[in-house]
């Protein structure tokens, strides 16, 4: 009879002479599996995952989600301060020290940065001017650095700084040429 029938069903093993049959009292393969309560060609020895065990999967890689996104989060923030540092320090620090070495001053507070871009007319005029920098960087929040001559902080130079991420000034998270800045 067919697959439908009482019965033995035929799976599709060969084996032997030909294919196997079915114990009629069973129906189910002895090779495969292969059967079931009606007779059907089913496999009953099929593993499948429970609930519990998807909604566990499902919990662990969620956790791992919110563990990467949040060092993401944190380590594009450390680059950030980074970046700032670097720019205080370095491209600008740096510019700011070959003005002042060329000119014998650096810039005064209302002739600013922006006299490393352009040659300031309000006195004192330096005298061995050049362009040190094409345009001012910004800060790593798209914001204008902070430039106080003389400092406050470093009484025999300038105060550079970065109102940091909250964009106020005076709070934990500024960059400034003045403090070393600790990572979080």
């Amino acid at each position: 009879m067919g697959i439908r029938g009482r019965s033995a069903i035929h799976c599709a093993h060969v084996g032997g002479g030909g294919r196997n049959e079915l114990r009629p009292y069973e129906k189910i393969c002895e090779i495969c599996g292969v059967g079931g309560k009606y007779g059907l060609a089913s496999r009953t020895n099929t593993s499948a995952y429970t609930l519990l065990e998807v909604m566990l999967v499902v919990i662990i890689i969620g956790m791992l989600l919110v563990f990467v996104l949040k060092n993401l989060t944190g380590s594009a923030e450390d680059a950030r301060r980074r970046m700032g540092d670097n720019v205080i320090k370095g491209v600008i620090g740096t510019a700011l020290a070959e003005y002042e070495m060329k000119n014998g001053f650096y810039p005064t507070q209302e002739q600013g940065l922006k006299s490393l871009v352009e040659k300031p007319s309000s006195e004192p005029v330096p005298q061995y001017w050049h362009q040190l920098l094409t345009q001012l960087p910004k800060d790593p929040w798209n914001r204008e650095f902070i430039y106080v001559y003389p400092g406050a902080h470093n009484k025999d130079g300038f105060d550079l700084s970065s109102r940091g991420r909250d964009g106020q000034e005076g709070t934990e998270d500024d960059i400034t040429n003045w403090q070393t800045q600790q990572t979080q």
